[in-house]
C-alpha cells in the first residue's frame, strides 16, 4: 500500500526513496525463513517490481546473524542496489546523518525531525484517506488505474522531503 501511495507523488518519482529499516527484534526464526528462492524474490522486488528508484536502503540494529542472511540475498541484487545498501549496526545515530538531513531523521535515529510515532500516525491517516483509491487499485486486474487531479493523495507541499527521504516507509 505504501509504495502505491508514494509512487503517485511527483517529487518522489523524480528523487526516488531512501528507507531506514530497523531490524531490532529480528530473530533467528526470521533468518531461518530466508532461502535462495526467497532471496531471489526479494531481489526481484527491489530491482524489477518496486515502482520507484531506490536511492538507499539503510539497516540499523541488524543482529550478527543478519550478515550471513544478506550474503545469500546479495548475489541476486543488481550492482546499483548493492552499492546502496548500508548496514549501520547499533551505533547508527552518527552514521545515518551522513545520508539523511537532520530535519528528516526522527530523534530516535539521531535527527531533529518529528518522532517516529507521530510520523507513523500521520502516514496511517494518509493511508486511511486513500482507502477508496487503494480499493480501486486492488480491484483492477493490473493495479494500473488513472486518477484525476482531484484524486491527488499527497500534495507536493505535504512532507514530500520526509517521504522521499524514507520516513516510515515499508514495502
Amino acid at each position: 500500500m505504501t509504495s502505491e501511495i508514494i509512487s503517485r507523488e511527483t517529487e518522489t518519482q523524480r528523487r526516488g526513496v531512501k528507507a531506514v529499516f530497523d531490524l531490532k527484534g529480528w530473530s533467528l526464526g526470521h533468518a531461518l525463513q530466508i532461502n535462495p528462492s526467497l532471496a531471489r524474490k526479494i531481489s526481484s522486488v527491489l530491482s524489477d517490481s518496486f515502482p520507484l528508484k531506490v536511492r538507499g536502503i539503510h539497516l540499523v540494529n541488524e543482529p550478527m546473524f543478519f550478515r550471513p542472511v544478506f550474503a545469500m540475498i546479495r548475489p541476486f541484487l543488481p550492482d546499483k542496489i548493492k552499492q546502496r545498501v548500508h548496514m549501520h549496526g547499533t551505533d547508527f545515530h552518527h552514521t545515518l546523518s551522513d545520508f539523511f538531513l537532520p530535519d528528516v531523521l526522527p530523534p530516535e535515529y539521531g535527527g531533529n525531525g518529528s518522532g517516529i510515532e507521530d510520523v507513523c500516525h500521520a502516514w496511517t491517516q494518509e493511508l486511511l484517506q486513500s482507502e477508496n483509491l487503494l480499493k480501486k487499485i486492488a480491484s483492477h486486474p493490473t493495479g494500473d488505474t488513472s486518477t484525476s487531479a482531484g484524486d491527488a493523495l499527497i500534495s507536493e507541499e505535504n512532507e514530500t522531503k520526509q517521504l522521499t527521504e524514507g520516513r516510515c516507509l515499508g514495502p
